[in-house]
């Protein structure tokens, strides 16, 4: 369970203490006002905070989302 914020097009912000490596695949499933929703995506960072301290420090994981529409391009590497 974790929170979105910084939410664009091609990827989003999870606010969360537990955090996967860079690289790792994942898949977020959303609630939205209509249902629910599933994408897929690369951690591209990620930033671990103890639990104790979460409250004061912004952890969580960058997340480079997969393109719904399958004429995108979509590379499963990190850029620098």
């Amino acid at each position: 369970m974790s929170f979105t914020s910084d939410i664009s097009e091609k990827g989003l912000f999870l606010a969360s203490p537990h955090v996967y490596p860079p690289g790792s695949a994942i898949q977020i499933d959303l609630n939205v006002p209509k249902g629910k929703c599933r994408l897929e995506g690369l951690v591209a960072w990620s930033k671990h905070v103890p639990r104790h301290l979460f409250n004061l420090f912004k952890g969580g994981m960058g997340v480079r989302l997969k393109p719904t529409d399958p004429r995108e391009d979509f590379v499963w590497t990190l850029s620098p």
